[in-house]
């Protein structure tokens, strides 16, 4: 496969690994990415405690299948910053290790151990997972947070979805500051609430190229799954804040 390819797959889904809140108070919780290699396809997932992010490409039989294994998150952003684009990669794995072959240069790392959190992989089966759905305008969405996030500080916000038919209002902050913005949304069902981390929304709503985005849900879930419009090879999943 070509390093591009890899590249684009790190940079659609690693950030959900990261924590980058603030730096005086860093996650001490693992940044790891799986990967694997099967049916001639390329699995990529990166997750934190609060969001995943999973792409899935069809690569060439250049370097065989192997079992998902866990990365670190850093050996992927090194990778992604190589500028030739167009080398051959390949990946192999031996032992306790995995080696990333690009020309004539191997950038190597330790496997992490334990087991990678489940997710879904199929697009296909979030339907009778998630049954409600709305879409809307990738773009207005981007601009109501960049209206209220002028008011309101994101590294530790969140933001509420006031959904009702045809309407979708995000609000944000308390009693004494507070800001909101309303946009249109295909939507045609019950008055619902969710409760985002506003910083890691946003974000995976900057890591979408399409015009329009998916979201479904579940009253009874706190997981809600983030999707292109049309369908792609990714996707993204959040989990919903508490709200007070």
């Amino acid at each position: 496969m070509k390093l591009e390819i890899f590249k684009e797959m790190i940079n659609r889904t690693v950030f959900c690994a990261l924590s980058g809140i603030i730096e005086s108070r860093p996650s001490h919780r693992r940044e790891e990415v799986y990967l694997e290699k099967s049916a001639g396809k390329l699995i990529m997932a990166a997750a934190n405690n609060m969001r995943l992010g999973f792409i899935s490409r069809a690569v060439s039989d250049d370097f065989p299948d192997f079992n998902g294994v866990i990365v670190p998150a850093a050996v992927l952003q090194k990778i992604a910053k190589r500028k030739r684009g167009t080398t051959p990669l390949s990946i192999s794995i031996s032992g306790n290790e995995i080696h990333f072959h690009i020309g004539s240069v191997c950038v190597s790392s330790n496997l992490l151990p334990g087991e990678f959190i489940r997710f879904y992989r199929d697009p296909k089966e979030l339907p009778s997972i998630f049954p409600l759905l709305f879409t809307v305008d990738r773009l207005s969405l981007l601009e109501s947070f960049r209206i209220i996030s002028a008011v309101i500080d994101f590294r530790w916000s969140a933001v509420n979805f006031y959904l009702s038919p045809g309407t979708l209002v995000l609000h944000t902050g308390d009693e004494e500051l507070s800001a909101e913005d309303e946009i249109p949304c295909d939507y045609s069902g019950d008055k619902m609430t969710l409760t985002f981390n506003a910083k890691f929304f946003r974000e995976i709503i900057e890591h979408i190229d399409t015009e329009r985005v998916s979201i479904r849900f579940d009253d009874g879930n706190a997981t809600v799954a983030v999707l292109p419009e049309p369908e792609q090879d990714y996707h993204f999943f959040i989990a919903q804040r508490r709200r007070n």
